[in-house]
């Protein structure tokens, strides 16, 4: 897996709905989805988080195959307990799960729901004595697990920050615009939530349009992360950045008149 992605050069995320660089995602301005000031990962860190990412499919995928073979044994000796009992009820709401997940349609976010039946599927079907390990090897394990479960809660924590900080910013600007100085919300490109918000509402729009990241919006105003070509900077609004600390900025532009 993790062989796949380097030799076609596309490292984790696959997708910048769920996190990009150094945030979580998806950022939707009115210039572009990703904002060029943002804080870019570089290669190296992509390609650490794809691998630790391959090396924890391939943890869950082999524990899982594990669990199988215990309770196919536990099947051909007669001698299935509640444990192992506990173990084919995961194993089939898992079958299940994915059978429903691939017939209508297959979004990543959706693997959160039966991760708790992926590890409990193994574990309930494990003796005792096969999880035991010698001391040294359990504390290296225990403090692997606590320094990883650490790691994802700062960034999940301080990522979730950033990015309604960012929001704050961005819809902060957007009020300006609209409310203070009363310009029309389709005159004004802010984004895919924006921009899709004012574009059903019936004052402004007669008929239905076509979903797509600008709602066919004008762009005489834009809610940018930067300067665009061709505009002038009306109003900047700052945020903080925890991930990566610093200052971010949110620009309300205003097209030049030719």
């Amino acid at each position: 897996m993790f062989a796949g992605m380097s030799l076609s050069h596309q490292y984790m995320p696959l997708a910048d709905n769920v996190f990009f660089d150094w945030g979580l995602g998806p950022i939707f301005s009115g210039d572009t989805v990703r904002g060029c000031d943002w804080p870019v990962a570089s290669q190296g860190v992509l390609a650490f988080i794809s691998l630790a990412s391959a090396i924890g499919a391939g943890l869950v995928l082999s524990n899982l195959w594990l669990g199988c073979v215990c309770l196919k044994q536990q099947v051909q000796s007669g001698m299935i307990n509640n444990r192992g009992r506990l173990g084919l009820l995961c194993l089939i709401l898992i079958f299940l799960f994915l059978l429903v997940d691939c017939l209508r349609g297959f979004f990543d976010r959706y693997l959160i729901v039966i991760l708790p039946f992926l590890m409990a599927q193994p574990v309930s079907l494990l003796q005792s004595e096969s999880l035991s390990f010698k001391r040294c090897w359990e504390r290296i394990c225990l403090a692997v697990a606590a320094l990883l479960l650490f790691a994802l809660g700062y960034f999940s924590v301080v990522a979730t920050h950033d990015y309604l900080a960012y929001n704050r910013a961005r819809w902060q600007a957007l009020d300006s615009l609209t409310i203070d100085q009363h310009v029309s919300p389709l005159e004004v490109d802010g984004g895919l939530e924006f921009n899709g918000w004012w574009s059903y509402d019936q004052r402004y729009r007669s008929v239905a349009v076509v979903f797509d990241p600008s709602m066919k919006h004008g762009d005489r105003y834009v809610v940018a992360l930067h300067v665009l070509p061709g505009y002038t900077v009306t109003a900047q609004i700052d945020f903080q950045r925890w991930l990566v600390p610093g200052q971010g900025k949110i620009y309300v532009l205003k097209r030049l008149t030719m």
